[in-house]
């Protein structure tokens, strides 16, 4: 089977950068789980001209260290922890926010804005970093999970964590969307992940 990741990021300036991998991904029974093994078969980064250099980085990345992946007897990830809870998200934004507080900030404002919503859009994008505990086996249930912030200087912002997954009728994954979106004053970053899962 083949499994497929698309990361889109859109930078400050507006821009956007795309991730895309495939695995060649096998089952296997493993104790009263499973074992999920897999080879990476394609790798792509389409990035601004700017970001040439980082985007061959990228592409060249091996991903071996995510393999193999244990499932439980349910399908959910067991061995490679599990997804962000409300609360972790919570606990991310609150350092996000402290780290403001510390931080020097420039004088001129809109440069304090974008200061702050760079903070706390890597404070969100982290959250992507880990793969959902139903991904190969989605349990039907979505989340969102939405905080308004408030930081130094009376600026405000509101954060955004939106998680949908479908499963296909044997049951295993067949498209699973997250979305993790930062404003400040009007400013916004936006990270969107689509999974799916298909036969080879």
């Amino acid at each position: 089977m083949r499994l497929s990741r698309v990361l889109e990021r859109t930078l400050r300036d507006g821009s956007m950068v795309t991730v895309s991998r495939v695995w060649e991904v096998a089952f296997s029974e493993q104790g009263r789980g499973a074992r999920v093994s897999g080879v990476q078969m394609e790798a792509k980064v389409d990035a601004p001209a700017s970001l040439a250099a980082l985007a061959r980085i990228e592409e060249e990345r091996s991903t071996a260290q995510m393999w193999p992946i244990l499932l439980s007897e349910d399908g959910r990830i067991a061995a490679a922890g599990d997804s962000k809870s409300a609360a972790d998200i919570n606990a991310a934004l609150e350092e996000a926010e402290r780290m403001i507080a510390r931080k020097p900030m420039p004088g001129n404002a809109q440069d304090v804005r974008m200061e702050y919503l760079r903070t706390v859009a890597e404070a969100g994008g982290s959250l992507l970093e880990e793969m959902p505990p139903d991904l190969f086996f989605p349990i039907g249930t979505n989340s969102r999970v939405e905080r308004e912030l408030s930081l130094p200087g009376g600026i405000s912002g509101n954060f955004v964590a939106i998680y949908e997954a479908r499963a296909s009728a044997a049951g295993w994954l067949d498209s699973a969307r997250r979305e993790v979106s930062t404003s400040v004053e009007g400013s916004a970053q936006r990270a969107v992940e689509i999974w799916r899962l298909d036969s080879a």
